[in-house]
Parts: structure tokens; C-alpha cells; sequence
């Protein structure tokens, strides 16, 4: 409004993203990871993960939250004495959070005895 003028009205809209779930590294072995997944304060629809060696995708998967507060998922099938990062986003209708994201190792193989 200027003076005794007004002008047209605007309308501003806007989607906010879900926010981050939170990771908790528990343990891994050579062949596997676990880890527990905090869900955020708010609702959300289902996490993606990824599970990624360097810069390659090794796998992507959808998984639901539940109903508790955290959840706990265990990766399994990874290469020994190898690193892996594992990336996780909340997802909330159709926007995607910021990643969460760890880094970890696998636990040396056995060796075979001959």
C-alpha cells in the first residue's frame, strides 16, 4: 500500500523438505552392516537408502519407516576389507530430504585354510 493505493495482491507458495533422519553406526562383519535409523520429528513416507563403494552405486532401496521412532537395517552381501558409504534420506510426498550419510568399513575375510 502506498498513500491510499493498493496494490495487487501476491501469493507466494512454497514445499519445505522433510528434514534428515539421523544414523547410528552398530556394527559390521565382513559380509555385513547394521545400523538404526532415526526417524525425524515429523511424519514421512519411506526412507531411500543408498549404499554406495567409492563412487559407485552398489545398491538403492526404499524402505518404510514403521511406527517406532527408529528403525534398525542390516545390509547384507558386502565385499570384505572394503569401504562403503551408506546415504539415507527422508522422503515426504514427493521431496526428498538432505542426505544423511556414514562411511564404513567391513571386517577383514577369513582366510580359507588348505
Amino acid at each position: 500500500m502506498r498513500r491510499n493505493k493498493k496494490s495487487t495482491r501476491a501469493q507466494v507458495s512454497t514445499t519445505t523438505k522433510a528434514n534428515p533422519p539421523q544414523i547410528i553406526y552398530r556394527s559390521s562383519t565382513d559380509e555385513d552392516v547394521t545400523v538404526t535409523v532415526v526417524k525425524p520429528p515429523h511424519n514421512i513416507n519411506n526412507y531411500l537408502i543408498t549404499l554406495m563403494k567409492g563412487n559407485s552405486v552398489v545398491r538403492k532401496m526404499t524402505v518404510s519407516p514403521g511406527n517406532d521412532p527408529s528403525r534398525r537395517i542390516k545390509l547384507r552381501q558386502l565385499k570384505p576389507s572394503s569401504d562403503y558409504i551408506i546415504e539415507i534420506f527422508s522422503v515426504l510426498d514427493s521431496e526428498k530430504s538432505e542426505p544423511s550419510r556414514i562411511t564404513f568399513r567391513t571386517a577383514p575375510g577369513v582366510p580359507e585354510l588348505r
